[in-house]
C-alpha cells in the first residue's frame, strides 16, 4: 500500500545491526526492513538519553519514521500517538504537522477493521469456527471418524457437532470445564492433558485445534495420549499461533477502551515480543492503548501461564522424541517471513530455536500397531 506520509531523509538498502541512530532506522527502511526498523525505532526510544534536550532532533525523527512504519502496518493509533508526541516536542516542525495532516486526511479511506475483528470468533453449536471445521475435515479425511473413540484435548465442540461426525463417543477434557455427559456419546471432564483422567488404551484417535500452543508441559501431554491410545491410534493437531512466529505473542486483551484486541490486530509489531524487552514493549504500546491497557497486555504476553513459549524446534524436538511415528507434519497458520536482516537478529538473539516464518503446524502422530 502506497503512503501519503513521508519518511525523513534520504535511505539507501543496508543493514546495520546494532542500530544506534535515526539514520541507521532509515537504512533499514530504504532496505524494506520495516519490521527490523519499527523494533530498532522502538528501542532506540525507549534507551537511555532519549529524553536528552539534546537530542530533540533524533527523537523527532525518529516518531516521525515510527509513525510512518505504524501507518504501513495499519496501526493507525500508534501512528498518531507518535505524530502527536512529537508536535509536543517540537511544535513548528513541519514534517510531523505534514504527516499528522496527511494520517488525518487518509484515516477514514485507510482505517483498520474494528478492534477484534481479525481475531478467531466463537460461532454456535453448528457453526464451528471455520479452523476447527478444518481440522475435523483434515483428520476425516485422513483416519476417518465415524465409529472412532475420540478425546479433544484442549476443547470442547459442541454435542451436536460430534455427533455429526459419526464417532463412537466423544470425550472433551479441559481444565476449564465441568464433568458432565449430556448424551450417552458425549462426555465432558475436567482434566489437564498432562493428567489425563483415563485408562490406558481407551481411545482411537486424540483430537486437538489451537491448544498445543497453550500446554504447559508438552512433553507430558504427548507422553500421556499416547497412553490413552490403543496400538495403531493416531494423535492430530493443528494449532498456531506459535511464539516463535510474528505474531506469537498471542495478544488477547478485553479492555473497555479499545474493545477487544487479539494477535490479528496491528497492536504488537510483529517479531517484536522476541526482540524488545518487557519494558520496551510496554513504553510503546502506551502510546497507542493506554499505560493501563499496556501493562495488562504485557503481563500477558510476556508472564500469562496460558501460554507455552515453545518455539519452533521446541515442537519438532517434543514430536521427534514422544514415542510416536510423524505421519504427517506440515506448516499450518499464518505466516508472516522476516526481512533477511530481521531474521539474522532473530536467529542471533535465539539461537538454535529453528524458524521464525511458521505459524504453526498440522500434525499427525501415530501410536505403533
Amino acid at each position: 500500500m502506497s503512503t501519503p506520509l513521508e519518511h525523513e531523509g534520504g535511505a539507501s538498502a543496508a543493514t546495520l545491526d546494532p542500530v544506534r541512530s535515526v539514520d541507521e532506522v532509515r537504512l533499514l527502511v530504504g532496505a524494506q526492513e520495516h519490521d527490523l526498523a519499527t523494533i530498532c525505532a522502538i528501542r532506540l526510544l525507549a534507551g537511555e538519553g532519549a529524553a536528552d534536550p539534546s537530542a530533540l532532533d533524533a527523537r523527532v525523527g525518529l516518531l516521525n519514521e515510527l509513525a510512518v512504519l505504524r501507518y504501513r502496518a495499519r496501526d493507525l493509533r500508534a501512528a498518531r500517538a507518535c505524530l502527536r508526541e512529537a508536535l509536543e516536542l517540537q511544535p513548528d516542525h513541519a514534517l510531523t504537522r505534514d504527516n499528522l495532516a496527511d494520517l488525518e486526511a487518509a484515516a477514514p479511506s485507510t482505517a483498520p477493521a474494528a478492534p477484534g475483528a481479525h481475531s478467531r470468533q466463537v460461532g454456535g453449536p453448528r457453526n464451528l469456527n471455520p479452523w476447527v471445521r478444518e481440522a475435523l475435515d483434515v483428520l476425516h479425511g485422513i483416519v476417518g471418524l465415524p465409529g472412532k473413540r475420540v478425546l479433544e484435548i484442549g476443547g470442547t465442540i459442541p454435542p451436536e457437532a460430534a455427533r455429526d461426525l459419526g464417532v463412537a463417543s466423544w470425550t472433551a477434557c479441559d481444565p476449564s470445564i465441568a464433568d458432565g455427559r449430556p448424551d450417552e456419546r458425549y462426555e465432558m471432564r475436567r482434566g489437564r492433558a498432562e493428567a489425563l483422567p483415563f485408562e490406558d488404551a481407551s481411545f482411537d484417535v486424540v483430537f486437538s485445534s489451537c491448544a498445543f500452543e497453550h500446554l504447559p508441559d508438552l512433553d507430558g501431554a504427548l507422553a500421556e495420549a499416547r497412553r490413552v491410545l490403543v496400538p495403531g491410534g493416531a494423535v492430530f493437531s493443528q494449532f498456531a499461533p506459535i511464539w516463535s512466529c510474528a505474531i506469537g505473542h498471542h495478544l488477547w486483551l478485553e479492555d473497555p477502551d479499545h474493545g477487544r484486541l487479539g494477535f490479528n490486530d496491528p497492536v504488537v509489531p510483529h517479531w517484536a515480543h522476541l526482540l524488545l524487552t518487557a519494558d520496551e514493549l510496554r513504553g510503546f504500546l502506551a502510546r497507542s492503548i493506554g499505560p493501563r491497557a499496556a501493562g495488562v497486555a504485557v503481563n500477558g504476553i510476556y508472564r500469562a501461564d496460558n501460554l507455552n513459549r515453545l518455539f519452533d524446534a521446541d515442537f519438532r524436538r517434543a514430536f521427534a522424541g514422544c514415542g510416536l511415528r510423524t505421519a504427517l507434519a506440515q506448516p499450518w497458520g499464518d505466516a508472516f517471513t522476516p526481512g533477511p536482516a530481521l531474521n539474522v537478529a532473530l536467529e542471533r538473539t535465539h539461537p538454535g530455536r529453528g524458524r521464525f516464518d511458521l505459524g504453526g503446524y498440522r500434525v499427525l502422530l501415530a501410536k505403533p500397531g
